[in-house]
């Protein structure tokens, strides 16, 4: 993603990670609308919430305003709250699978990624749909679909091998997701956990 023109750029996006810098200061890993995955700096974000008025966390959806200084990583000038996703952070099976779908989209979709809103509307819909999950069961469902689409449209899987949701269907497409990646999903645990619960395991 270039954000060298304008300087002052408002995107639609979803953190993908958020991580600490310096004292006061976060890293976002934003995956935009039309413009792909960047990182971006929220100054004294982890001290106070009057600037941003909220404490920024993975999945957070919403308007962003990146300003493109003399520094090489954008700084976030004002956010807008988009999708709410309450019901993901008040269930821990929703939770884990959101994380998952995070982290596997910020481990696929290279920095220097042509700009593309297929991943962010795979992502988007994905968390929507968890959002909504009646169940245990569906919240899986719907965790083992979005992964899949997520590593179709990176290229990394036929969408005629993806297969019925089952345990063993969703190790695969995990383990792929960190074949490609060359790491291990740190996510993967937590949600793995509740698969003996609901998914067959053939």
């Amino acid at each position: 993603m270039s954000l060298s023109a304008p300087e002052l750029l408002t995107v639609e996006a979803i953190v993908l990670r958020a991580f600490p810098y310096g004292e006061s200061d976060l890293v976002l890993r934003l995956l935009c609308r039309e413009h792909g995955k960047t990182s971006a700096m929220a100054k004294h974000a982890r001290n106070s919430k009057r600037r941003y008025s909220t404490r920024f966390d993975i999945f957070d959806h919403g308007i962003f305003s990146l300003h493109h200084g003399r520094g090489s990583m954008p700084s976030i000038r004002g956010y807008n709250p988009g999708t709410g996703l309450r019901r993901i952070r008040e269930d821990l099976a929703k939770l884990s699978a959101a994380a998952l779908l995070c982290e596997a989209c910020d481990s696929l979709i290279p920095d220097s990624a042509p700009d593309d809103d297929s991943f962010f509307d795979v992502l988007l819909t994905g968390l929507l749909a968890l959002n909504e999950s009646p169940d245990l069961r569906e919240t899986l469902r719907n965790c083992y679909c979005s992964l899949g689409t997520i590593l179709t449209n990176a290229g990394y899987l036929d969408p005629q091998a993806l297969g019925s949701p089952s345990s063993k269907n969703m190790l695969k497409l995990i383990s792929a997701v960190e074949t490609h990646s060359d790491h291990e999903l740190v996510s993967k645990s937590q949600l793995a956990s509740f698969f003996p619960e609901v998914l067959s395991s053939t």
